[in-house]
């Protein structure tokens, strides 16, 4: 019969490390990834045009900002060009303008206006964004621009959301 009865009893071995513990890790490798990337995109600070902005509609907008923008790390958007759609993160926000990160490039960047959707705290705030200006440089686009139709409760967001830092 068996000449080493100890080897039986770690068979069961196998199927815990092919079913739970190699899914797991894997799991977790993926999550630590995600969260590294994500987590990046909160702390990059960038206090200077990068080389690959490209300034929509003549001279840089940046420093013609009548009101200034605050950063707001952990608010999502949802962002459509009319042909693809997808959900970036909101670098920042002022009373008409806002800032978007995290774009993949499938969204057309030439698009003369945007469709989006921010979502903080339970409530929506639908806007279309007229790109003023779009970075390009790094794997994901970043896109500035200003609110066209600004909704009802967006000053009141951005007061109180400046009020409670």
């Amino acid at each position: 019969m068996l000449y080493y009865p100890e080897l039986a009893v770690y068979v069961w071995l196998v199927p815990v490390f092919l079913c739970l513990i190699i899914p797991i890790m894997v799991f977790m490798a993926r999550l630590v990834s995600d969260l590294t990337t994500f987590g990046m995109a909160y702390f990059r600070k960038s206090s200077t045009v990068p080389l690959g902005v490209r300034v929509v509609g003549g001279e840089s907008s940046l420093e013609k900002r009548s009101h200034p923008r605050y950063c707001v790390p952990g608010i999502m958007a949802d962002v459509s060009d009319g042909t693809h759609s997808c959900t970036g993160l909101v670098c920042n926000i002022s009373r008409i303008g806002i800032g978007l990160m995290e774009l993949p490039e499938k969204i057309m960047h030439e698009a003369d206006r945007f469709s989006v959707i921010i979502k903080k705290q339970g409530s929506h705030y639908p806007m279309y964004l007229n790109p003023q200006w779009v970075d390009n440089t790094g794997p994901n686009l970043k896109i500035g621009g200003l609110i066209e139709h600004v909704p009802a409760d967006w000053e009141d967001f951005v007061t109180r959301g400046l009020t409670a830092r």
